[in-house]
C-alpha cells in the first residue's frame, strides 16, 4: 500500500507522458554520468576537481562553492548505476508529488546540511559519540546518496509511509553500527533526519492533498 502511495503519482505522469515532471531525475542522472565519465576517461581533470571535489579539509568558502557540484559526483565505492538509480528515483517521486521547486530545495538542502553536520562532528572529534578520526577531513563527500536519502525520507514522511521510512532510516543506522567512524555513515544519517524533519515542519497532509504536476 505504501509503495503504491509513493509511486502512484509518478506512474500516472509517466502513463500520461508528462516528461517535464521527471526533468530533475533526467538532469541529475545526466550530470552524474558526465561526472563519472570525465573522472574515468579524463583521469580527474582539474575543472572537475574544482567543481565537485568537496572535503572537510578545504576552507569553508571553497567547500560551499563545490557542494552543489559534489552532489553529482558518484562515490568511488558505489557503482555508477546505483548512484544514478537512487538519485533519479528519489527526485522523480518528489517532483511528481510536490513539484520541482520543493524537490530541489529538499535535495540540495539535505546534501548541504548533512555535509555541514559532518564538519561539526569532525571538529568536535572525541568529544562526541561515534566521532570520526582527523584523517576523515581528506575524504571526499558522499555524492548523490545523501540528497537521495533526504528526498526519500521527506516524501515518505509527507505521505505517511511509516514502514518504508523505517526501512530507509535503517540504512544509516546499520552503516553507523558497522562503520561508525566513516564520513558516509554520518552524512547519510544526517540527511535522512533532515528530510524527515523538513516534512514534519512543513506540515503532514494526506496523499490526496498533495500537489502532483499533471497539468
Amino acid at each position: 500500500m505504501e509503495l503504491g502511495r509513493l509511486l502512484g503519482p509518478l506512474c500516472l505522469v509517466l502513463r500520461r507522458r508528462r516528461w517535464s515532471t521527471v526533468s530533475l531525475a533526467a538532469a541529475g542522472s545526466a550530470l552524474t554520468v558526465v561526472c563519472a565519465l570525465a573522472e574515468r576517461l579524463l583521469h580527474d581533470p582539474s575543472w572537475l576537481t574544482d567543481a565537485t571535489a568537496e572535503r572537510a579539509s578545504l576552507p569553508m568558502t571553497v567547500a560551499l562553492a563545490r557542494l552543489p557540484g559534489s552532489l553529482f559526483a558518484p562515490a568511488l565505492d558505489l557503482p555508477l548505476w546505483g548512484a544514478v538509480a537512487q538519485l533519479a528515483l528519489a527526485a522523480a517521486v518528489v517532483q511528481a508529488v510536490c513539484g520541482a521547486a520543493r524537490a530541489i530545495g529538499v535535495g540540495l538542502g539535505a546534501h548541504v546540511t548533512a555535509t555541514l553536520v559532518a564538519r561539526v562532528i569532525l571538529a568536535l572529534g572525541p568529544l562526541v559519540p561515534l566521532g570520526m578520526p582527523a584523517a576523515t577531513r581528506f575524504v571526499l563527500d558522499t555524492g548523490p546518496s545523501a540528497a537521495s536519502l533526504g528526498l526519500a525520507a521527506y516524501v515518505c514522511t509527507r505521505l505517511r509511509c511509516g514502514v518504508v521510512l523505517a526501512m530507509l532510516a535503517a540504512v544509516p543506522v546499520v552503516e553507523l553500527c558497522i562503520r561508525p567512524t566513516t564520513l558516509a555513515a554520518h552524512e547519510h544519517g544526517a540527511a535522512a533526519a533532515i528530510g524527515a524533519l523538513v516534512a514534519l515542519l512543513s506540515g503532514r497532509r494526506g496523499p490526496d492533498q498533495h500537489r502532483c504536476d499533471l497539468v
